[in-house]
């Protein structure tokens, strides 16, 4: 996802879940946050509606040289027509509760969506978390500091009991919920850029395939001041796909680009 001001620059990063629709994180629009005053309700409002929609793009691909050019050059950039926010998601809040975005485009996708999976997601699992990084300081992929986003790339979490995890249970009940998952990685971790980035499960019935269950919402590191190296833990949080089927679902049947929603889901891994 990609913020229109004349100039496209880098904001979140998402997955397409269905020929019209990608999937990202609420809080990417808190620079519009009177869209969550909406409860995505723009009956009358089509001029708000159609303001904040124009002020985004999504630009599908991997490398990071589709930023490279002014133009559009090579770059797939799609309008972005409708933005539906979880409800009721409060970005004050900071936490992964509701934080999920439909984001609806201007024209039908060819490429193959993920699949979206609806069982249960338990720790102690490892998952792969997919992203761009928008700065150098312990992305995902380093580059070099000169780079101002990275090509996509993946990394390994562990899936951790909340409460166990001393980042998300420091907060209680606003980070430890049954909507969130609570992730953990040594030695590097995502960046600014990588909200709303997809979480997959590798698939035990289909060889090769991966199931989306989660979008990266946010996440601390913890710095080891007593390591003669530079050490620290990402603790991560993620919006839990499974309870939002019955949202998803529901918002998906309106893209027309979708011939069936059950085809979007996956309730076996």
């Amino acid at each position: 996802m990609v913020r229109d001001t004349g100039k496209l620059h880098h904001m979140c990063s998402a997955s397409l879940v269905s020929p019209g629709v990608i999937l990202t994180a609420a809080h990417c629009f808190h620079k519009d946050d009177e869209i969550y005053e909406y409860d995505n309700d723009f009956a009358g409002r089509y001029r708000e509606q159609r303001e904040v929609s124009e002020g985004y793009k999504a630009v599908l691909g991997k490398s990071a040289s589709v930023w490279a050019h002014d133009g559009d050059g090579d770059r797939h950039v799609v309008g972005v027509k409708k933005i539906v926010v979880g409800e009721p998601f409060e970005y004050r809040r900071g936490s992964a509760f509701w934080d999920l975005a439909l984001v609806f485009l201007e024209t039908c996708q060819t490429h193959n969506p993920v699949k979206i999976f609806t069982g249960a997601v338990e720790a102690p699992k490892n998952v792969t978390v997919v992203g761009f990084g928008d700065t150098e300081t312990h992305c995902v992929y380093e580059v070099s500091a000169a780079d101002e986003v990275d090509d996509m790339s993946k990394m390994e979490y562990s899936i951790v009991d909340c409460e166990a995890d001393p980042a998300c249970s420091k907060h209680g009940g606003t980070f430890c919920t049954s909507e969130t998952i609570c992730m953990r990685r040594r030695g590097k971790a995502s960046c600014n850029g990588d909200s709303g980035a997809p979480i997959f499960y590798p698939s035990a019935l289909r060889p090769g395939e991966h199931l989306q269950v989660g979008i990266l919402s946010g996440g601390e590191l913890d710095f080891d001041v007593f390591s003669g190296e530079s050490s620290f833990v990402d603790h991560a949080r993620a919006v839990r796909l499974p309870n939002y089927t019955s949202w998803l679902k529901h918002w998906l049947r309106q893209d027309t680009c979708l011939e069936r929603v059950e085809d979007v889901f996956v309730d076996e891994m």
